[in-house]
């Protein structure tokens, strides 16, 4: 049993190590970082059953990607504009309790959909904005699970199945405060690409700064976020339960 421990939390720690140098050696490769950081969230998963709070973590991301992924195939369809618009007033009102809704995301929203209405009535070429504003969304969710993490996650691991794969009691840890915080980043780097989106269709200028650093950008935050996982996970101290 101990060295089944030991052995786990070893593979664990070289998983973590190995993919946080493959996200560095990706960097400008985002597109190949996403589906590797998917494989790390269930490699975390699968080598670490028992541990409630990793695992926690990890499914809060891996809902993230994946709903990222449904946006993104979707896209196209002719419904989706408007559903995310519906979707995003719907998250305002359910964590209306987070200033950054009322100060920041709120009135992005509003300007964007006056914006969506003034392109539709002067048959402008409108800009995907919408899409932003589904990964706005998203990172609401995701900064929101990770706040509600313990009480939520607590539920599921109540459930007699599941409390017998899953053991290690739930807690706050070191590393929600920083992923937490990351989230807020990643929205503030969403609506100043929205920002930017709006001076170059709504004004003559035409400003590409922010659109050509974007990508990178957004890669940094998604490595900076591996690493506060794998600095977790290494520092996590393994106690068995007597």
């Amino acid at each position: 049993m101990i060295f089944r421990q030991y052995v786990s939390s070893g593979i664990t720690n070289i998983l973590a190590i190995v993919f946080l140098t493959i996200a560095l050696l990706t960097f400008g490769y985002a597109q190949y970082f996403d589906r590797l950081f998917i494989i790390f969230l269930l490699g975390l998963i699968l080598f670490n059953i028992h541990n409630a709070n990793i695992i926690s973590i990890a499914i809060i991301f891996l809902l993230e990607r994946f709903l990222e992924e449904v946006v993104f195939f979707s896209s196209s369809y002719l419904f989706i504009k408007p559903l995310i618009y519906l979707l995003s007033l719907w998250l305002i009102k359910l964590f209306w309790y987070d200033s950054l809704i009322r100060r920041i995301i709120l009135p992005t929203i509003i300007i964007c959909v006056i914006c969506e209405v003034y392109w539709y009535t002067t048959d402008y070429n409108a800009p995907k904005i919408y899409y932003y504003i589904a990964m706005m969304s998203l990172n609401i969710i995701t900064r929101h699970l990770i706040f509600l993490r313990v009480p939520l996650f607590r539920k599921f691991q109540a459930i007699p199945r599941i409390q017998k794969i899953i053991s290690q009691p739930l807690k706050q840890t070191a590393v929600d405060l920083p992923l937490y915080t990351l989230a807020m980043v990643n929205i503030l780097v969403i609506v100043t690409m929205i920002s930017e989106y709006l001076v170059r269709h709504l004004t003559s200028l035409d400003p590409l700064f922010f659109y050509s650093l974007y990508s990178e950008v957004v890669h940094l935050l998604s490595v900076v976020t591996l690493f506060f996982i794998v600095q977790f996970i290494i520092k996590s101290t393994y106690k068995i339960n007597a």
